[in-house]
């Protein structure tokens, strides 16, 4: 039966990596594999199939989703919403460069703040973008300690898939780096 077998129960670690995940947006198996200390592959994939199973997470294109469920049990601030597929890789390569800061050995990441947070924290929709002229929200705010100096920064970041053209780029690093000391972007 499964009610009684172990395999069906969230472990306590379950919900610190759909928080995790929540607050990214979306995780990919890459996520897991780090957020579980580096396993293989396939051990990333039973767990997410189990969080499957229970009801707490969802496939959509590859990557992983979390269901009202799990933002029920886990008591997130803000409201579940249907993300659309679009944005989904925008989020994944935000992971990408949160787990590559995080692997650097020059420096140690002491806060990471994304924007689905921020946005909550500033009262805005936490999934469309907010413009007004004056305001824009970063991918992400890191304060970092570099390992050499001890100096702490307080980085915006910002991760781009596709060129937005100069007008746009001019205008959202400007704002950025009227409101940040530091501004860190990221382009594939």
């Amino acid at each position: 039966m499964k009610k009684y077998d172990p395999r069906y129960k969230p472990t306590p670690e379950d919900p610190k990596h759909w928080i995790f995940g929540i607050y990214r947006y979306c995780l990919t198996i890459d996520d897991v594999r780090d957020l579980l200390g580096g396993v293989a592959r396939e051990t990333a994939y039973a767990h997410v199939r189990r969080w499957i199973d229970l009801g707490f997470a969802y496939r959509k294109g590859g990557y992983i989703l979390f269901t009202k469920k799990a933002f029920w049990h886990c008591g997130i601030p803000f409201p579940w919403r249907e993300l659309g597929i679009q944005n989904l890789p925008h989020y994944a390569d935000t992971n990408a460069v949160e787990r590559f800061l995080h692997h650097r050995k020059d420096m140690v990441i002491q806060y990471w703040e994304g924007e689905r947070l921020a946005r909550h924290n500033l009262g805005l929709h936490d999934s469309f973008e907010y413009t007004n002229g004056q305001t824009h929200i970063p991918d992400a705010v890191v304060e970092v300690c570099f390992h050499g100096t001890r100096e702490v920064w307080r980085v915006a970041l910002e991760v781009e898939r596709t060129y937005k053209g100069p007008g746009q780029n001019v205008y959202m690093l400007a704002i950025l780096a009227r409101d940040y000391e530091h501004v860190w972007y990221f382009a594939s």
